[in-house]
């Protein structure tokens, strides 16, 4: 099974360890070193050992705040009921910290069990108390895929990618597009999102490629304000990929539009000035240079001197 919590493991401990109480002094090393090993067994799905550790973690009174991790456990080791009780225990009295954590790997508990219809329940209390919160929107994705509710499935997907994009979680946001995309590989959003963090971590050129295909399903759609964004991301990236000719026509393109000049203005014409130079065309170079200082003058001179520093030739 998948570990659900080991990205949060240790702030939940740290942060909800003695139930709120200072722990004693002489404790302290000691609970540090349970805490230790138990993201450890915990992240190499030892769940037997993670709960003993769990226990040593309860005695010494710095158990805190960690049953949806204990749940997970019994969750690895088949025993649904179990885990259920536990968390539906701790919900019902609603004193623990980050319910929502709770709430998800409870709707976790069901799932596994094959009960969908309280498995998602739980997830959707899970987003009510966090609407931030993107793991249980990728297990309702997951849910109604099950249930071949492509639509729900793709909707819950969507919102989960938007919250990853958002806290730059940028090898999520690529995973669970290809997920949306194997779906509907015509889906605006999701080729939208995987483009921004394709870009945003360097693969440049799969970004511009994805960038020529969003362009052609925009253009069939009549989404013009979209496609005129997408003009300005595809020509970024093919200034990356030294393909200069591209980008100077596609960003000066995308840069006719007020809507694209209002959000991406600075960085546009700071793309656009070094495409113009590593063309050989100083006078452009110079009045797109001009237009990002116009907005904002701060690092437009350090932006174009990095962009023409590096790039492949054309």
């Amino acid at each position: 099974m998948k570990r659900e919590w080991c990205f949060v493991l240790v702030i939940v401990l740290l942060c909800s360890c003695s139930n709120g109480k200072s722990p004693k002094v002489g404790s302290e090393q000691g609970t540090k070193v349970l805490i230790e090993q138990l993201e450890h067994t915990y992240q190499q799905g030892d769940w037997e050992t993670t709960l003993l550790l769990i226990d040593s973690l309860r005695k010494m009174d710095a158990y805190g705040n960690i049953q949806p991790i204990e749940a997970e456990c019994y969750i690895g080791l088949g025993d649904y009921d179990k885990a259920i009780a536990l968390l539906t225990d701790v919900v019902e009295k609603g004193t623990a910290h980050n319910l929502y954590y709770h709430y998800n790997a409870l709707g976790t508990a069901y799932y596994y069990k094959g009960d969908l219809d309280q498995a998602a329940e739980m997830y959707k209390k899970s987003i009510e108390l966090r609407p931030t919160y993107a793991r249980p929107y990728i297990h309702l994705g997951n849910l109604y895929a099950q249930q071949r509710d492509k639509e729900e499935s793709i909707r819950y997907y969507l919102q989960a990618i938007s919250l990853f994009a958002e806290n730059r979680f940028y090898a999520e946001v690529i995973e669970y597009a290809n997920i949306v995309l194997e779906m509907d590989a015509t889906n605006i959003e999701a080729l939208n999102l995987k483009q921004y963090a394709l870009f945003t971590t360097g693969e440049y050129r799969e970004a511009l490629t994805i960038g020529g295909y969003l362009d052609e399903l925009l253009e069939k759609q009549g989404e013009w304000n979209e496609r005129h964004i997408n003009w300005l991301f595809t020509g970024l990236s093919a200034y990356q990929c030294g393909k200069y000719t591209l980008a100077r026509d596609l960003i000066g393109n995308a840069m006719r539009y007020q809507e694209v000049v209002q959000v991406y203005g600075w960085l546009g014409y700071c793309y656009l000035s070094a495409a113009y130079t590593k063309l050989g065309d100083e006078d452009l170079a110079k009045q797109a240079k001009a237009a990002a200082k116009s907005i904002d003058a701060e690092g437009v001179d350090e932006c174009i001197k990095e962009l023409l520093a590096g790039g492949d030739e054309e």
